[in-house]
């Protein structure tokens, strides 16, 4: 059986997420055994799926839908594994379920659904609730309001709460994973701190200290699995009401002024509301090369303990994803020639730009992990200094970069939704 039709690379996504939730809807049993094959730029990609008839009637079918060169969906053929079944008696089924998909697709029915997120972080409590705007609009907040200690090596657990409007609860769920990451990325940038999924944490027995300071330190360590476990549900089933489960968070400084922290808590900047929309209202161009800076310097943070050569190259790599999109310039080059005196382009150069690509493509690691001096004595350790002068001077050269350009967005683009 051959159904023809000619979706565009955009609908072909589309047409792919209703078929997905169709199978969910009736019931019918998830596609496996995935093959491609490409010849002259199509793509015929085949799945399995044991399809339900009537009367408890089962037959394995073959899907193969083909994709020409552009990306559009042109058809897709059925055929049965099932030798001893005809094709009379799956054909209308299997009509009605494509066509079913296919009014769907250009129906565009959609609900909305609300979701949760959780994400991570090893610092001060988050200050509060925080109301910012996005695509959707959706709301930043400690998953426990009561952590009030002010200890900012404990793990903290924060929530990303938005409504979605998607085709089923699954596609909900995928929805907001790719969104949250996104805005997990630049909330890292604004707060410095590596916000990460405890979903992505593999299974892993860690050794740990099991201390409680009211109580003695224990005699040894011992290994525990980690992960999250909740005794009561902590999910509600809609959006919270501002101020229902947690008091409002209050802000710190502008963004590109010079960072202040409040000790025991951590706090967005004043303008994060501000640059959130100008990003948007810049065009998809800048926004999309913001997310990419956004996601490298985030890969930043998560190494900067570990790897600090690796956190260097990537906040470079970071500030030139973002640089090579602003609006008046033509590239990376061009970008610091303008904007900088003699002597800090030539700190770029020299040592941010050549540092990175050393690293990258040389394995050189600037700030010695793998040196003797790095596990050296400190106070007699002269090129200790000059590695955590190094690591300071360029965190400072590209955030302050960043913060320019963010700034003259704002300026440009800013205006309240």
């Amino acid at each position: 059986m051959k159904y023809t039709f000619n979706l565009s690379d955009k609908k072909r996504q589309i047409f792919f997420d209703y078929f997905r939730s169709e199978l969910r809807a009736t019931k019918q049993h998830s596609p496996s055994g995935q093959t491609r094959h490409l010849s002259n730029g199509c793509i015929a990609t085949s799945i399995i799926i044991p399809f339900q008839l009537k009367d408890d009637q089962k037959v394995t079918l073959n899907w193969t839908f083909n994709i020409d060169s552009n990306g559009n969906l042109t058809d897709v053929e059925v055929i049965s594994i099932d030798l001893a079944i005809e094709e009379d008696v799956w054909r209308e089924t299997v009509r009605k379920f494509i066509e079913a998909v296919l009014d769907s697709v250009f129906e565009g029915t959609r609900k909305q659904y609300f979701r949760r997120n959780l994400f991570c972080y090893i610092g001060a409590p988050l200050d509060g609730e925080y109301w910012l705007p996005g695509h959707p609009k959706f709301r930043f907040a400690p998953l426990d309001p009561s952590e009030n200690d002010g200890t900012s090596g404990f793990e903290r657990i924060v929530c990303f709460d938005m409504e979605i409007d998607a085709i089923d609860e699954r596609h909900a769920s995928l929805i907001a994973d790719e969104k949250t990451r996104t805005l997990a990325s630049r909330l890292s940038l604004f707060l410095g701190h590596d916000l990460y999924s405890p979903s992505h944490i593999p299974i892993q027995h860690m050794w740990v200290i099991p201390f409680d300071h009211e109580k003695p330190p224990p005699e040894e360590s011992r290994r525990y699995q980690r992960g999250l476990f909740f005794k009561t549900p902590t999910l509600p089933t809609t959006l919270p009401k501002k101020g229902e489960l947690c008091n409002a968070g209050t802000f710190t400084g502008l963004f590109w002024e010079e960072e202040s922290f409040t000790p025991g808590v951590l706090k967005l900047p004043q303008n994060t509301r501000e640059i959130l929309t100008s990003i948007h209202n810049a065009g998809p161009q800048f926004e999309d090369a913001f997310d990419r800076c956004a996601r490298l310097y985030h890969v930043s943070l998560a190494n900067q303990e570990r790897f600090p050569s690796v956190a260097l190259a990537y906040k470079i790599a970071a500030l030139e994803a973002l640089a090579r999109k602003t609006e008046g310039y033509k590239d990376f080059k061009e970008f610091i020639n303008q904007s900088f005196d003699k002597e800090s382009k030539k700190f770029i150069d020299s040592v941010c730009v050549d540092g990175r690509h050393k690293h990258l493509h040389a394995g050189s690691f600037p700030m010695g992990e793998y040196e003797y001096e790095s596990v050296g004595e400190p106070i007699i350790d002269r090129s200790f200094f000059e590695k955590i002068d190094l690591y300071q001077k360029v965190g400072f050269v590209t955030r302050n970069i960043i913060e320019n350009i963010l700034k003259r967005i704002v300026e440009n683009h800013y205006s309240k939704e």
